[in-house]
C-alpha cells in the first residue's frame, strides 16, 4: 500500500518543518519532502506515533485505546502474570493495538510493591535468587529489566541493596536495560549508586539540589517522571482537564473515564512543585527525559494521559520541542528502537497527524486528525457515553 500526505508541517522527531510531505510504501517511510506547496492538509503537523514510556497493560482493549490516541508504542512496566505479558505482547503486534514491549515481571521482594494486587507474583528473597529471575524474564523475551527499590514503601517489604545491585547487574549481563520504581530521593540515589539505567518515577519528598542533577547527568542515566500520577499521588486530579476536553473525550471509554476521575488519597508529606523544581534541574543538567504515565493509576488512562503528561512536562519548564522528544525520539533511542520515534526514510509508518501546531500550544496535540500503525489507518469512533458503547 502506497500513500502521500502533503502539505502539512512536520515534527521528525527532533526538529520542526514547516512544510513538507510524506510518502509511504510497505508500511515503511520511502521518502520525506521539504518545501512542499501543497495545501493538501494546511495547518495540520504530522508526527511520529508517540510512545508512553511508563504504563502497565492488563488487556488488549487498553493497547486497543491508547491506539486510538496516536500511542503506537507502550513500555509496559509490570503487568499480572508472565503468560499473560507475553501473550499481550503478542496480541499488541495487531494493526489496531500499541506495539506492547515488558519486562515479563518485576523484580520486587516478597510482600514488596506489586504483591499487594491479589495476583499470583513471582518474588526474589535475595541476591542469590536474582540470577533465574532475571534468566526466566529473558527467556519469557523481557525487553528490559524492572526492579521495585522502595524501602520507604508503606505496609510493604522492599529488596534489599544488594539484590538491587545484583539485579541491574545481571540485567547488564543479558545486556538489558535496567529501570528502578522509586518514590524518594533516598531511593533514588541507591538506584543511581548501583548502576540503574533508568528511573521510573520522580520524587516529590524533597527537592535534592543542583548536585544531585549534576551526579544524575554524570551517571548517563534516565528518568520517566510520571508527573500524571505523581499529580494523583498528591490528591490532585489530572484526568478532569482531558475529560473536559471535547477533542478527547468522547474517544474516551467509559470505564477509561472511572480511571480519569479519580485521585489517591494525599497521606504522604509530598509537594508537586518539589517534582517540578526537580525535573527542571534534571533537563538544565542535560539528563534524558521520557514521557510516561503510569496509566491505568487512578487519574489516567492509556493514550489519552500521555497528551495531559506532555502538557505537565511543558509546564514544569520543558519547551514544547523537548515534550515531543521526550515522547518520541528520546524514549526510541534509549530503549534501542531504531525503527520508530523518527519521520525518515526507511522507518516504520506509525504516524500522528494533528490540526495546528503543538509548538505554539503542547495541547494541539489532542485535535487527532488520524492515525497509522505501520501504515494502516486506525479507526477512531466516539462512544455514546449514555449507552455504553461506540457510535456506528
Amino acid at each position: 500500500m502506497r500513500f502521500e500526505i502533503r502539505g502539512v508541517r512536520i515534527f521528525d522527531g527532533e526538529r520542526l518543518i514547516e512544510r513538507g510531505g510524506v510518502v509511504v510504501e510497505g508500511g515503511r517511510i520511502l521518502r520525506v519532502d521539504e518545501d512542499d506547496e501543497m495545501a493538501e492538509h494546511r495547518g495540520a503537523t504530522l508526527l511520529p506515533a508517540l510512545i508512553d514510556s511508563h504504563v502497565h497493560v492488563y488487556s488488549d482493549a487498553q493497547l486497543r485505546q491508547a491506539a486510538a490516541f496516536g500511542v503506537l508504542t507502550a513500555m509496559d512496566m509490570g503487568t499480572v502474570v508472565p503468560l499473560r505479558a507475553v501473550a499481550l505482547k503478542k496480541q499488541s503486534l495487531l494493526a489496531d493495538h500499541a506495539e506492547l514491549l515488558s519486562p515479563i515481571q518485576a523484580v520486587t521482594s516478597p510482600g514488596g510493591h506489586g504483591t499487594q494486587f491479589g495476583y499470583p507474583t513471582s518474588t526474589v528473597g535475595g541476591p542469590s535468587e536474582v540470577t533465574f529471575f532475571v534468566e526466566a524474564c529473558v527467556a519469557l523475551g523481557a525487553d528490559y529489566i524492572k526492579i521495585i527499590y522502595s524501602p520507604e514503601e508503606r505496609r510493604l517489604t522492599t529488596i534489599s541493596m544488594e539484590t538491587l545491585r545484583a539485579a541491574i547487574d545481571e540485567a547488564r549481563r543479558h545486556r538489558k536495560l535496567s529501570l528502578v520504581h522509586c518514590i524518594t530521593s533516598h531511593a533514588a540515589r541507591a538506584a543511581l549508586d548501583c548502576g540503574a539505567d533508568g528511573l521510573t518515577h520522580i520524587f516529590a519528598d524533597e527537592e535534592p539540589g543542583r548536585s544531585f542533577a549534576r551526579e544524575f547527568a554524570r551517571r548517563g542515566a534516565f528518568v520517566v517522571p510520571t508527573l500524571s500520577v505523581l499529580q494523583s499521588a498528591v490528591g490532585m486530579r489530572p484526568g478532569e482537564g482531558l475529560l473536559s476536553d471535547p477533542r478527547l473525550s468522547p474517544f474516551i471509554e467509559p470505564t477509561a473515564r472511572d480511571h480519569l476521575r479519580r485521585s489517591f488519597l494525599a497521606a504522604r508529606d509530598w509537594r508537586y512543585a518539589r517534582a517540578e523544581t526537580t525535573l527542571r534541574s534534571l533537563r538544565d543538567e542535560g539528563v534524558p527525559i521520557l514521557a510516561g504515565t503510569d496509566a491505568p493509576n487512578p487519574g489516567t488512562s492509556h493514550g489519552v494521559s500521555l497528551h495531559g503528561e506532555l502538557e505537565l512536562l511543558v509546564r514544569a519548564g520543558l519547551e514544547p520541542l523537548e515534550a515531543l522528544r521526550a515522547a518520541t525520539c528520546v524514549p526510541a533511542d534509549r530503549f534501542g528502537l531504531s525503527d520508530r520515534g523518527r519521520i525518515a526514510p526507511g522507518l516504520r509508518a506509525d504516524l500522528l497527524l494533528i490540526g495546528g501546531n503543538p509548538v505554539d500550544d503542547i495541547r494541539n496535540t489532542r485535535e487527532i486528525l488520524g492515525v497509522w500503525k505501520a501504515g494502516v489507518p486506525i479507526q477512531r469512533e466516539p462512544f455514546d457515553l449514555t449507552a455504553g458503547h461506540e457510535l456506528t
